[in-house]
């Protein structure tokens, strides 16, 4: 693990055994000035996974418009291409000069609990590093993965005062599986990756497919999905013969990073209300959202339906955020302890 005063030494040792990122990635995109330092001004990559448009956009809108001037892209992964730029009918990404993935890249059907959803992720994390610098001439420091039924919570500065605390980690969190496995790691796939991190596994997308790849379920027909979906017995991984209930990109990230030796912060920054089933509650009335966000101490949370009158509370939930709320001083600290899953690794 890098202890954040020898970051530099430790990234350096990482870069010439090749554990990270090679020499040619470190000089093409790492910050070379205090105006990209990470511990003074974060540049966040915001990537979106699918199927059409993005529902919630307005409540984006509103959080980017609290952003430090050129201080983050957009990228999004639909499977309905055109759909997440926005029309006349909604708003979309193209609102902040986001931009979609290539349709070449996009993992298209249904992505959860097989190797399509790691896929897809990992084609997000290639087109941030392909395309270099924000509008404020720095290269995104860390990659934000979230779906069209996320929302921000709580405002951008206070994401970025976060951030500046935490310059070389990613919020991955580490549970520990059962049965039990030295080896295996589990966390909520909305992570917040340090660039250095998604990189890595970026360069070693081949050997981490052809590991996982076949380890997840089978991809089924669209009018099984329900079915099959509330069977949880049909939602394992299987490694070393052994089946670990969950989704595979919920292992893929957490294990492959333990296993590069990241700087891991063990929690990730986005709230979700688990049902007894293993899914998500999804939230589709104002009180509801009004309840659940008030409650929440992270950034962002899911999931949402994005019908107008959810959308209208989000942004006035937003709006009545303060920047340093619960993040100052000893609020911080006590953020942390109320955080139950962290776990510095």
């Amino acid at each position: 693990m890098c202890v954040r005063a020898a970051l530099f030494t430790c990234v350096l040792s990482r870069l010439a055994s090749g554990l990270l990122v090679d020499s040619h990635s470190a000089r093409t995109l790492k910050p070379e000035s205090d105006k990209c330092n990470a511990s003074v001004a974060p540049t966040v990559a915001y990537v979106f996974l699918a199927r059409e448009h993005l529902p919630l956009w307005p409540v984006w809108e509103d959080y980017f418009k609290g952003c430090p001037n050129g201080s983050y892209t957009v990228l999004a992964h639909t499977q309905t291409p055109g759909a997440a730029l926005g029309n006349h009918s909604f708003a979309g990404v193209s609102s902040v000069h986001g931009k979609e993935l290539p349709a070449s890249r996009v993992q298209n059907g249904e992505l959860r609990y097989n190797w399509a959803m790691v896929e897809a992720m990992f084609q997000l994390y290639g087109e941030v590093i392909k395309d270099g610098a924000a509008p404020n001439g720095c290269a995104p420091q860390w990659i934000q993965m979230l779906s069209d039924a996320c929302a921000p919570v709580r405002t951008c500065t206070a994401l970025h005062s976060l951030l500046t605390e935490h310059a070389g980690s990613s919020f991955v969190q580490q549970i520990h599986v059962e049965p039990h496995s030295e080896r295996l790691r589990k966390s909520s796939q909305w992570t917040t990756l340090w660039w250095e991190h998604a990189h890595a596994l970026w360069k070693s997308k081949s050997e981490i497919r052809h590991y996982w790849g076949t380890r997840g379920r089978e991809p089924f027909p669209d009018h099984e999905r329900m079915e099959i979906a509330q069977d949880l017995s049909s939602n394992a991984v299987n490694v070393d013969g052994i089946d670990y209930g969950g989704a595979l990109d919920e292992f893929v990230i957490a294990t492959e990073l333990k296993k590069r030796k990241a700087d891991l912060t063990g929690i990730t920054l986005t709230s979700f209300d688990m049902n007894w089933d293993g899914h998500p509650t999804t939230f589709t009335k104002p009180a509801e959202v009004k309840h659940f966000v008030r409650s929440s101490s992270l950034f962002f949370a899911r999931k949402f339906e994005g019908n107008p009158e959810v959308v209208t509370e989000l942004r006035k939930l937003l709006a009545g955020r303060k920047d340093g709320e619960e993040l100052a001083g000893a609020g911080q600290k006590d953020w942390w302890r109320r955080t139950s899953q962290f776990e510095k690794r």
